[in-house]
């Protein structure tokens, strides 16, 4: 009797998980695959400038510098918290030294910890950038050759830093940063325009990566370029990325919002933009013949021109840090970022793995111990 319900039971479930894909996840690939092959080639719409990915770099085909070579090339706004170490790049605005200081590259305590962003220079560049482009007319812009200056020299929780540039023509910029106590960043652009002509520009935000990481390649787990955007989740594989070039998302007035960004099968860099916003969102290949480079980026599409005597202020946040379910689950809350939470990659199990996840995790606190935690579990089910 015993085993026939046991028998009874996995039919069940496989049935379960067939209907699934047979009813929902194939047809929501087959819809993507649709929307994706219906963007036009050159879309109009405002595209971010592409620094350092665009043009090949001094670097490029150069051998790469140790971090500490690349680090000390440019003055850096540091960034101490107790769970992160790193700075940004002074020179450009750029978030590219990024350390989880309590998680290590293997299970030994002494291990180095986990490199998450890296400026470019060194082996493999992965780092995060946000700005402006103009959608009409040439203002002088920050771009990656902007030295900004700040107002302090750490970034700490509960300590926000402004940088600030001029462009000496009426535009005077700001960037507002913060952090909190685990992995999430805040960054507030702001212009004050002090010209005598309105100005339009939409700002942007992107993720870049240099070189093809290596990959577990396993079904159930996404690895690379990843988001959402009217409440579809995109992943796309890097292999795919390279071969077709680009994929566009758009949300909309009805539904706006959206975030992108790209992901490893621990670890999360990811851009939120303000979810009432209308964006468009790009996954592209921009990279050459002598080296693979990603990119996910967002561009806002609904910032009105800027009038002589008025001040915008944008803000986008971004989740740098490992993939920690709570965490995560707290974040898409908290800023109503819808299917963030997918960011975790149960995929096509998620109605079973992770109501499953959390109750090992609670056993797992009970009795600090993942072996009698899944026999528990095993138990349960």
């Amino acid at each position: 009797m015993d085993q026939r319900n046991l028998f009874l039971a996995i039919g069940v479930t496989l049935a379960i998980i067939i209907a699934w894909t047979m009813l929902y996840e194939e047809p929501r690939v087959r819809e993507q695959q649709a929307q994706v092959a219906a963007q036009p080639a050159d879309s109009p719409t405002v595209r971010p400038t592409v620094p350092g990915a665009a043009t090949t770099g001094q670097r490029a085909s150069a051998p790469a510098a140790t971090r500490e070579e690349t680090l000390a090339e440019t003055p850096r706004l540091a960034i101490d918290t107790p769970r992160l170490k790193g700075s940004v790049a002074l020179r450009g605005g750029y978030l590219d030294d990024l350390i989880l200081s309590d998680y290590h590259e293997t299970t030994d305590p002494e291990s180095p910890p986990i490199t998450l962003l890296s400026p470019v220079g060194t082996e493999h560049p992965y780092f995060a950038e946000f700005g402006w482009v103009a959608t009409s007319g040439d203002p002088a812009l920050p771009d990656r050759d902007t030295l900004w200056q700040a107002d302090s020299d750490t970034l700490r929780v509960d300590q926000p830093v402004t940088l600030s540039w001029d462009n000496g023509a009426g535009l005077i910029f700001k960037r507002i940063l913060s952090v909190d106590a685990n992995y999430l960043f805040t960054v507030s652009q702001v212009i004050e325009n002090t010209g005598g002509e309105s100005v339009s520009l939409a700002p942007y935000g992107l993720v870049s990566r240099w070189d093809t990481p290596e990959v577990q390649s396993f079904y159930i787990l996404h690895e690379g370029p990843i988001g959402a955007f009217e409440g579809v989740l995109e992943e796309e594989d890097y292999d795919d990325v390279k071969e077709d070039g680009a994929f566009t998302f758009k949300s909309s007035a009805e539904k706006p919002g959206g975030w992108i960004g790209i992901t490893d099968k621990y670890w999360l860099v990811a851009l939120m933009p303000d979810q009432q916003a209308q964006l468009e969102g790009k996954i592209r290949y921009v990279g050459d013949d002598r080296r693979d480079k990603y990119q996910t980026d967002f561009v806002r599409l609904d910032v009105p021109a800027i009038a002589p005597g008025q001040t915008v202020e944008i803000t986008t946040h971004i989740f740098a840090g490992a993939k920690e379910v709570k965490l995560i689950d707290d974040y898409a809350e908290l800023l109503e970022v819808v299917r963030f939470d997918r960011a975790v990659g149960f995929r096509w199990l998620y109605f079973l793995a992770k109501p499953m996840f959390y109750v090992l995790d609670y056993f797992y606190g009970v009795v600090g111990n993942f072996g009698v935690a899944i026999l528990l579990l095993t138990v349960v089910i």
